[in-house]
Formats: structure tokens, C-alpha cells, sequence
């Protein structure tokens, strides 16, 4: 290929909303990231698990925020990206939808 040619890769990926998205990509190394894997819960550990989901909740806020309050300050204007993700933890609606999913469906 010469040089100063720009060669189109596609990538495809899981969607976070509709439509399609043009511009750099990022690749996440698999390997470094835990994937749970979905299980089914018993009826009578569902309480249980629910109170899991609550403990890790609590625990990423907890963990983003030690993050965004320790940013060096050249990095401190990127910090509103895990703000964005703090906020996303605290919804009530995703927080409920999880547990409801974890209460209806019997799943991790």
C-alpha cells in the first residue's frame, strides 16, 4: 500500500445505540478483561444474590470514585468520563431493572 493511504478496517461489536459510528477504535485486550458468565440462581439464594449485586454496585462507585479523587491533574479533564459512569451506577431504573431480572429470570 503506498504511503499516506488510509486502509478502511471494519470492526463490528455490540451496540450501545442505534445507528452507526465512524472514528477510531479501541480494542480491548479479552484476555485482561473478566467476563462473568451468566448461571442460574436458585429461588432461595435469589436474596442472596441480589444483595451481591448491591455489595458490587457499591463497590464500583466506591472504586470510581478513589479513582477520579487520586486523577493526576493532567488527566483530570477525562475525569467526567467515570463521573458518567458513577451516575450510570446510581440509576434507579438500571439499578431496578438489574435486580428485577435477577428476581424474575433467576439469573446471576
Amino acid at each position: 500500500m503506498p504511503s499516506g493511504e488510509i486502509k478502511e478496517i471494519r470492526r463490528t461489536g455490540i451496540n450501545a445505540s442505534p445507528g452507526i459510528c465512524i472514528g477510531k477504535a479501541y480494542l480491548v485486550d479479552k484476555g485482561r478483561v473478566e467476563v462473568v458468565e451468566k448461571y442460574t440462581v436458585e429461588k432461595e439464594q435469589i436474596k442472596e444474590e441480589v444483595n451481591r449485586f448491591r455489595a458490587a454496585v457499591t463497590g464500583a462507585k466506591d472504586e470510581l470514585r478513589g479513582i477520579i479523587d487520586n486523577a493526576p491533574e493532567d488527566l483530570r479533564q477525562h475525569i467526567n468520563i467515570l463521573e458518567t459512569h458513577v451516575e450510570l451506577l446510581k440509576d434507579k431504573m438500571l439499578y431496578g431493572k438489574a435486580i428485577d431480572i435477577i428476581e424474575t429470570e433467576q439469573v446471576n
